[in-house]
């Protein structure tokens, strides 16, 4: 059985932390602004991490073992 923590935080914290599920849903909507906006934002954040700083050091690392 799991236990989500966000069932026992207060809704004001859960709503930051997590988004208004009640509200808006567990499913992206593929057609929004806002989706599509977050999506090309990750992606170059995650890109970008892994290609220099620490994520380098993670992954170069990774190949060592």
């Amino acid at each position: 059985m799991k236990s989500y923590i966000r069932k026992w935080m207060p809704r004001y914290f859960s709503n930051i932390l997590w988004g208004a599920r009640e509200r808006w849903g567990l499913e992206a909507v593929k057609d929004d602004p806002c989706w599509i906006e977050w999506q090309k934002t990750y992606e170059n954040f995650y890109s970008a991490n892994q290609r220099e700083g620490f994520g380098i050091k993670v992954n170069d690392g990774g190949y060592k073992v």
